[in-house]
C-alpha cells in the first residue's frame, strides 16, 4: 500500500476484489497494484485452497462471506468494506503493468470526475500464435458513492445504478491484463457449470432477459454444448432490443456456435447477413463475413467485406472483440487481393495501414511476406530491421527471408539450407514453417512436409494452410498428376490465411 502522505483533499484509491480458490494467481494481482492502492479489500466467497492466507498477507481488509449464488450481492458486500474515494475492481489473476498502474493512479489523483464512472479495457492474450488477443471495455473504476451498487446473480452489472444516478461514462486508455486462469480446462468447465446454474435460476426468477440468455449461451458454449448455446443466443436476439450491444453480442455468439457444425456453412452466411442488416458497419461482423466468403471461394465479395471493415468498420467496446481488429482487417484484405492477383493493391493496403499504425508487427510481417513472394529480398530484409527487438525469433529472420525468397523464386533445393538452419536452431516463426514446408513439397520430401506441418500445427492450431500442405503431400505420394496445393495456397505460393478470424463471443466474466 502507498505510504500515508495524503491531505484532506487528496483522493484515495481502493482495489476491490471478490475471490474464490485463486491461490495460484492472487499474489500476482496484489503485487501489480500494491504500489498505487491506498487500500486493498478482498472478499472470499468460500475458498478451499490457500487463497485466504495469501489475501491476509497482501490486503488491508479481508472478509469471508457465505456464497449465496449471487455475484452482485458478493460485490456489494465487498463495497461495504471500502473507505476510499475511488474503487478499482479487479478479478484474481488480472494485473496492471507498471506503466498502466501509474497512469491510473495519476488519473485518479489529477483528473477523475466524481460524477463519472470509467471503462477500462481488459485484454486477454492469444492462446497461440495463430490467434489474436481480444479485449473488452468494462466499468472498472468508479467513485465510492452509496447509490452505486451491483445488480444480477450472474453477469453482475454496475451500469444500471450509474445510469440511475445520471452519471457520465468515459473510457480510459488503460489496459488490465486478463490472467491465465481461464486457460485451465477443468476450471473453465467448473465455472461454466456454476454460471449456467445461476443463469437458469435467474431466468426462472426474472424471466427471459437478454443478458441472462447471453449468460446461458456463454456457459453452454464453454461446456461444448454448441447446439443448445445456439438456441440460447437466438432467443437472446429475439428478446434483446434491436440494435443494442446485447443483440450484437448474441449474433457473435450464435455465429461462433455455428462453427461447430460444418453443415451450417450456408446458414452461417445467412445469419451474418441478417446481423449486418442491423449492424452494417460492425468491423468484426464484416471480417467474419469475409472469412465465410473466402472459404466459399467468393474472393471478390470477401475482398469487399474486408475493404468495408478497413475503411468504415466500427467496434462496440462493450463486447469482447479482437484487440488489433483494424490490423487483422487490413491483413485479410491484402491477402485476398493477392489471391485475386492484385499484388500492387495488396501492397498499398499494407503500406497505408502501416502509415497509420507503424508499430504493428502483424502488418509488417505481412509486408515482409509480400516482398518475399514478389522476389524483393532486399525490401523484405529492410522491413525485418524494423521489427521489435523482443519479437520471438527476430534474429533468425534474415536467414528465413533469404530461404523464403529462394523458395518463392522456385529455387527450392537451395532454399532448404537457410530454412533448415533456422528451423534446427529452434525458429518456429510461421514464415519459416510455411516456406520450409513449401520447399520440402517442391523437392518431393513428403515425410519432411508432414513433420514440419505437425510442428506448425503445435504452434498455430487451426491454420488452414497446414491442411492444404498435407493434402498436397498426400496427392504427391499417390501420383504426380497434381503438383499444386489446393485452397488458399493453390498457386503453389503460400498465402497466410491462418489469422483470418470468425466473429467470436469470448466472455471472461468473474
Amino acid at each position: 500500500m502507498r505510504e500515508s502522505d495524503s491531505t484532506d483533499k487528496q483522493r484515495r484509491l481502493a482495489v476491490a476484489m471478490i475471490v474464490r480458490d485463486a491461490a495460484d494467481v492472487l499474489d500476482d494481482t496484489l503485487d501489480s497494484v500494491r504500489g498505487i492502492a491506498d487500500e486493498i479489500v478482498v472478499v472470499d466467497t468460500g475458498s478451499t485452497d490457500a487463497t485466504l492466507e495469501i489475501a491476509r498477507e497482501g490486503a488491508d481488509i479481508v472478509a469471508e462471506i457465505e456464497w449465496r449464488d449471487h455475484f452482485g450481492a458478493a460485490r456489494n458486500e465487498c463495497l461495504r468494506h471500502v473507505t476510499a474515494d475511488w474503487i478499482l475492481w479487479l478479478d484474481a489473476g488480472e494485473t496492471l503493468d507498471e506503466t498502466a498502474a501509474q497512469q491510473l493512479r495519476n488519473f485518479v489523483d489529477d483528473a477523475a470526475d466524481p460524477n463519472k464512472a470509467y471503462l477500462l479495457f481488459i485484454q486477454r492474450s492469444a492462446a497461440n500464435a495463430a490467434n489474436c488477443s481480444d479485449q473488452i471495455g468494462q466499468l472498472r473504476l468508479a467513485p465510492n458513492r452509496p447509490e452505486l451498487r451491483f445488480t444480477g446473480r450472474v453477469r453482475e452489472r454496475l451500469m444500471q445504478s450509474v445510469m440511475d444516478a445520471k452519471m457520465g461514462i468515459d473510457a480510459l486508455d488503460c489496459v488490465i491484463q486478463h490472467g491465465e486462469l481461464d486457460r485451465d480446462p477443468e476450471r473453465q468447465r467448473a465455472r461454466a457449470r456454476r454460471r449456467l446454474n445461476l443463469a437458469n435460476l435467474a431466468i426462472t426468477e426474472d424471466g427471459e432477459q437478454a443478458h441472462l440468455l447471453l449468460a446461458r449461451g456463454e456457459a453452454l458454449a464453454q461446456l461444448g454444448r454448441a447446439k443448445e448455446a445456439g438456441l440460447a443466443y437466438r432467443r437472446a436476439i429475439e428478446v434483446a432490443e434491436r440494435g443494442s450491444s446485447e443483440s450484437l453480442e448474441a449474433y457473435y455468439g450464435l455465429l461462433t456456435a455455428m462453427d461447430a457444425d460444418p453443415a451450417a456453412a450456408e446458414a452461417q452466411v445467412a445469419t451474418c447477413l441478417e446481423a449486418l442488416e442491423i449492424f452494417p458497419l460492425d468491423a468484426q461482423l464484416l471480417c467474419g463475413m469475409g472469412s465465410y466468403l473466402l472459404r466459399a471461394q467468393r474472393l471478390d465479395l470477401a475482398a469487399r467485406s474486408y475493404e468495408t471493415a478497413v475503411k468504415h468498420g466500427k467496434i462496440d467496446p462493450a463486447i469482447w472483440h479482437l484487440a488489433d481488429l483494424a490490423d487483422v482487417a487490413a491483413t485479410c484484405w491484402s491477402l485476398v487481393l493477392q489471391l485475386l492477383g492484385d499484388k500492387e493493391q495488396a501492397e498499398t493496403v499494407l503500406e497505408n495501414a502501416l502509415a497509420e499504425r507503424p508499430d504493428s508487427v502483424r502488418l509488417r510481417r505481412q509486408l515482409i511476406e509480400l516482398h518475399v513472394k514478389a522476389g524483393r529480398e532486399r525490401d523484405a530484409l529492410a522491413q525485418c530491421k524494423l521489427l521489435p527487438d523482443d519479437m520471438p525469433y527476430r534474429n533468425d529472420m534474415p536467414a528465413v527471408v533469404r530461404g523464403a525468397a529462394l523458395a518463392a523464386g522456385k529455387k527450392s533445393a537451395a532454399a532448404l539450407g537457410p530454412l533448415r538452419g533456422a528451423y534446427q536452431a529452434g525458429c518456429r516463426d510461421p514464415l519459416c514453417l510455411r516456406w520450409l514446408a513449401a520447399a520440402h513439397l517442391a523437392v518431393g520430401n513428403m515425410t519432411d512436409v508432414e513433420l514440419v506441418a505437425a510442428e506448425w500445427e503445435r504452434h498455430e492450431p487451426g491454420n488452414l494452410e497446414i491442411a492444404a500442405f498435407r493434402q498436397a503431400a498426400q496427392r504427391r505420394r499417390v501420383g504426380p498428376q497434381s503438383r499444386r496445393v489446393d485452397g488458399p495456397a493453390r498457386s503453389g505460393v503460400p498465402v497466410d490465411i491462418g489469422a483470418i478470424p470468425s466473429p467470436s463471443s469470448t466472455p471472461a466474466g468473474t
